[in-house]
């Protein structure tokens, strides 16, 4: 085996932690400074309501505006549609002029 491989194997061998491993980690966790819930959080939780309804209020805007052009597409063709059955209503109801 090479020496890296030696180094590295050893490296990760699995080794029993010490006796008072528990103790010393516990202790430093509760050593540890807290974070403070000062204004910062509340700031924070306002930025995040605010972008969340200005979010909410730009998407049914956007939707909105789709539904107002569908319903616009939608009269167009009607209209459209209702020109059409006029003018064929027209051409069949209209008399037929007599051929020689």
């Amino acid at each position: 085996m090479e020496r890296v491989e030696f180094e590295l194997k050893e490296a990760l061998a699995r080794h029993e932690p010490p006796a008072d491993f528990t103790a010393r980690v516990m202790r430093q966790v509760r050593a540890a400074p807290r974070p403070s819930s000062g204004p910062w959080r509340w700031l924070a939780a306002g930025a995040m309501a605010a972008s969340l309804s200005l979010g909410f209020f730009v998407y049914s805007e956007r939707e909105t505006l789709a539904d107002q052009r569908a319903e616009a597409d939608l009269i167009l063709s009607l209209q459209t549609a209702g020109v059409k059955i006029s003018q064929a209503r027209d051409a069949v109801l209209r008399p037929r002029e007599l051929q020689p």
